[in-house]
């Protein structure tokens, strides 16, 4: 902490150092990769990946923080933004992206279906996990060995945590991966797989990490509670991956790139529903020869709990695309 005299005697000495932090600031940053972040080596060549690492709780909140976010482009106009469902809370995207499959499902072409319902998918959220962890041990990044780094991993990897933690067969015994004592490390198994690039189709290989995972349980650094506790105190604090802006400055972000705003469709699918209705009561009509406006059967007939499932869910994830279909689908 500076007290007083120390910053009487610095006066004037913070000007050319805050002038460089803001041009950098305005100038962003590049794509400055952060050395903390740990992903497990791949060879691409080989197709194989191979490491051990230790799960470390975290000194202070969570030991893992689960980040949702949105990264597409419109033209030359990038989004590239953590999305509110982080927060368990609603996001612009998510909404439209709710919106466009509705009304691809409310569309009589399966072109206007695919059209609408490729824009969700397309700007489906992705999620990521981070959690404090040690590197033991990876061939293909010998330099990370015996450090403390924050893995970044997707749903697979995160999987095999949690089937340790809740395990599916009552004979399995749970464990808390991130206990010092009564955890276990994790042998990262990576097998290349061949799929398409979604941007250039060309076919690429990626690592397949199912065949990973936990040791027998043993305590960390050999008990050893004076290393314990050097590596403990070298964990990363977690909750700047959990920061996302305000909703309605991720409205503007999302109009500024799409030049739409979110919630353009909503109207766009209230007619839909409204002449749905209509044809429904002149077939109704029709067939009673009673004055729809008065009958209560026909009010019973409308709807709207369909837009309630739009509006509840953050779809744009996987899992909810397919939910949506399976709506639409009847099943």
């Amino acid at each position: 902490m500076t007290n007083f005299n120390a910053l009487k005697k610095k006066k004037g000495s913070n000007l050319k150092a805050m002038a460089e932090k803001l041009e950098t600031m305005n100038k962003g940053s590049g794509g400055k990769k952060d050395e903390r972040i740990y992903k497990p080596g791949f060879d691409k060549k080989e197709g194989i990946g191979n490491a051990v690492i230790r799960l470390l709780p975290a000194q202070e909140g969570d030991n893992f923080v689960r980040q949702f976010s949105h990264s597409f482009n419109v033209g030359s106009n990038f989004y590239w933004e953590n999305s509110r469902s982080t927060l368990d809370e609603k996001d612009p995207v998510g909404i439209s992206n709710g919106l466009y499959w509705r009304l691809g499902d409310e569309s009589e072409s399966t072109e206007d279906k695919n059209k609408y319902q490729n824009i969700a998918k397309n700007r489906k959220r992705k999620t990521k996990y981070f959690f404090n962890v040690y590197v033991e041990k990876d061939k293909n990044n010998p330099d990370c060995e015996g450090q403390v780094m924050i893995m970044e991993c997707g749903p697979q990897i995160f999987a095999i945590i949690e089937k340790a933690i809740n395990p599916k067969f009552e004979d399995d015994e749970a464990i808390d991966p991130f206990d010092l004592w009564g955890g276990a490390p994790l042998k990262i198994r990576a097998l290349g797989r061949e799929i398409p690039d979604g941007r250039t189709g060309n076919k690429v290989i990626v690592p397949n990490y199912e065949e990973s995972f936990f040791g027998n349980v043993a305590e960390f650094m050999d008990g050893d509670e004076d290393k314990m506790k050097e590596v403990f105190e070298k964990t990363y604090d977690l909750s700047s991956f959990a920061v996302v802006k305000p909703f309605d400055e991720l409205a503007a972000r999302f109009k500024q790139v799409t030049g739409e705003d979110y919630d353009k469709l909503d109207k766009t699918s209230e007619d839909h529903a409204k002449e749905a209705e209509e044809d429904f009561r002149e077939q109704y009509k029709e067939l009673s020869g009673k004055d729809d406006e008065k009958s209560e059967p026909v009010e019973e007939k409308k709807e709207p709990a369909k837009k309630e499932v739009v509006a509840d869910a953050d779809d744009d994830d996987d899992d909810l695309l397919d939910e949506f279909a399976r709506l639409a689908n009847g099943d």
